[in-house]
């Protein structure tokens, strides 16, 4: 989405600050760049130009069912970086047969220069004070970070949420985008090393009322909507192997700032932040909520580590800082880790439970258990094994205050709705060879997955097995540059209606050719020239209910050429021809080739 930025009066010094920054600064179509050390600036050239052209071609044909679609397809496209004393302003053009693109340098665009311990951010930036305040939600905007010793402390102010004001754009990008504009700020400040360390947060964010197309609105109903949010994070070291890590955070949220003027709930009204005038308007709408999410960890240097977690976020947890999160959840998870047999064996793991509804709001209540298990085995440096088991089960509830109100029916409201176990199990061993000539791995994946459903209403309805395998060796030729690469497939999925699988073989035959000139480019480096040829061919069956019931052929070549240093060009063509032996659906031929060519500079 473009910047456009109007020579409107401010209110405010903050969105004089947000205006004068994004008049002053070019725009990378990506949004991010790295942090600059003003440091090294002596140490840097002070314009450097580098970037890449391409362009390329596609045709497809295809016969039998469905014809042709779309036949031939170009795209040509460039990418340009400046780099401005360690900045880098990048550009991107793409210009295709369906769609033209022009990513300009009035984008999104951030640069945070630092100096030492202290750090600007402006335009579009990216930063993480807490998960539960200011996390990861972009702001087009200007902040600092200060990290003198052991203390930290951090201020972002800007935009959050643009409102897009054209009805019809509104409408193509099907209502998803914002209606308001959002501005906010955010701060933090902490204190501590790596043993302890400890640090506050507070968000502050709104929707602006003038900001809304009227049709827009009236049209989403969408209200202006308001939110605070506190957090403290932090960790400690103790007793040389414990460590304790805590997320935590408090939302009061109005979802509209223009409701009636009624009292908030005395839950609200009694909260100290409340009566202490940090957070100026509740109303009705108001909402307070709370989030955590804790570690305590027991490690050893020898490899053993033991964790106990802990999370509990509110039902409809919200903060205007922070991109969506898992709300109205309660877990405890234990995890162990440790390695044996002289460090060739490492077991990871993990088992807990899962809870929602924490409220008593839904009209049921679900209860998970979460179990892992994953062992890998290195006894020798040719050979290793992989074994992991993973276990889920799900019951759900209904509550006792929804049973049927028509005793004379069928009683459908069953008290377990839901009961289901998902458990995964799979092996995967790989056996290298080497030699001075060649290189040889073996590697095999094979997996069981299971879905079984206990409920009486639906027993069996729900339940599903899939077993897959993968057997894969792959075998180059060092001397010679030759490689193969061959695999074999086999997928069976067996459900309460039918059994559907396949099983195939694909192989792979490249050859590199690589020729050294004594020339040099600009940068010293010799040219030269380097040619891969690779074909490819593959077959499929297609099984239902233990029956051929169809089966893919296909086959492909391609070239990559680079040469001269700059210059790459790829090309590839490829068949498959897909039948159907059950004569719902006609056989049908494909057909593609590719062209494709680049420079870099």
């Amino acid at each position: 989405m473009n910047l456009k930025l109007k020579t409107a009066k401010t209110s405010s010094p903050g969105k004089l600050i947000v205006h004068l920054i994004a008049l002053t600064l070019i725009i990378n179509p990506n949004g991010l760049v790295k942090g600059q050390d003003l440091g090294n600036l002596k140490k840097k050239g002070q314009v450097k130009i580098t970037g890449s052209l391409n362009a390329g071609f596609n045709t497809y044909n295809a016969s039998g069912a469905g014809g042709n679609m779309m036949p031939f397809q170009w795209t040509l496209g460039g990418n340009v970086n400046f780099n401005l004393y360690g900045v880098n302003l990048p550009f991107s053009v793409l210009v295709s047969s369906q769609n033209k693109n022009f990513n300009s340098p009035f984008s999104r665009f951030g640069v945070s220069p630092y100096y030492k311990w202290a750090k600007a951010h402006l335009g579009w930036r990216s930063l993480n004070f807490n998960p539960y305040t200011l996390g990861g939600q972009q702001m087009l905007g200007a902040g600092i970070e200060l990290t003198p010793g052991k203390f930290n402390f951090g201020f972002m102010y800007g935009r959050l949420n643009h409102a897009v004001t054209d009805i019809s754009l509104f409408n193509n990008l099907n209502n998803t985008v914002p209606v308001y504009n959002r501005m906010g700020y955010a701060f933090k400040f902490g204190y501590g090393g790596q043993k302890a360390n400890i640090s506050f947060s507070f968000l502050n964010g709104n929707d602006k009322l003038n900001s809304a197309n009227l049709q827009i609105k009236q049209q989403t109903n969408a209200t202006a909507a308001s939110n605070q949010a506190f957090g403290v994070q932090g960790q400690v070291k103790f007793l040389k192997h414990f460590t304790f890590k805590a997320d935590a955070g408090i939302s009061i949220y109005t979802r509209d700032i223009e409701a009636d003027s009624l009292q908030a709930t005395d839950k609200i009204r009694n909260n100290f932040l409340i009566k202490t005038g940090i957070v100026p308007h509740t109303n009705a709408s108001t909402r307070l909520s709370r989030a955590v999410n804790s570690s305590l960890t027991y490690s050893e240097p020898k490899g053993f580590a033991i964790a106990l977690q802990f999370q509990h976020v509110d039902p409809e947890y919200k903060s205007m800082g922070a991109f969506y999160m898992q709300t109205d959840v309660e877990q405890y998870t234990l995890a162990p880790s440790f390695r044996f047999w002289g460090n060739k064996a490492f077991f990871t793991g993990s088992f807990g439970v899962q809870r929602n509804n924490l409220f008593k709001q839904n009209t049921s209540s679900s209860l998970r258990t979460i179990g892992m298990a994953n062992l890998m085995l290195n006894p020798t440096q040719n050979f290793g094994v992989g074994i992991q088991y993973s276990n889920y089960g799900i019951s759900q509830q209904v509550l006792s205050q929804y049973q049927n109100p028509n005793p004379g029916t069928p009683d459908f409201y069953d008290s377990i709705r839901i009961s289901q176990i998902s458990q995964s199990v799979s092996i995967s061993p790989h056996y290298t060879i080497m030699s001075d000539r060649q290189s040889q791995v073996f590697s095999l994946n094979a997996a069981l997955q299971n879905l079984k459903d206990n409920n009486n209403l639906n027993k069996g309805q729900s339940d599903y097995t899939s077993v897959t395998a993968n057997l894969n060796h792959d075998w180059q030729f060092l001397n010679s540059n030759i490689g193969i690469n061959q695999n074999m497939t086999y997928i069976n999925t067996k459900t309460s209606v039918n059994t559907i699988g396949a099983a195939g073989y694909t192989a792979t035959v490249s050859k590199a050719l690589v020729h050294e000139s004594n020339q040099t480019d600009s940068k010293g480096n010799k040219k030269s020239t380097r040619v891969t040829l690779n074909a490819t061919g593959n077959y499929f069956m297609n099984l239902l209910d233990g029956n051929i019931s169809g089966n893919t052929v296909g086959a492909g070549a391609g070239a990559d050429f680079q040469f001269a240093g700059h210059h790459k060009l790829n090309l590839n063509l490829g068949w498959l021809r897909n039948s159907d032996k059950s004569g719902g659906t006609p056989d049908r031929n494909e057909f593609v080739t590719g062209f494709r060519y680049g420079y870099t500079f």
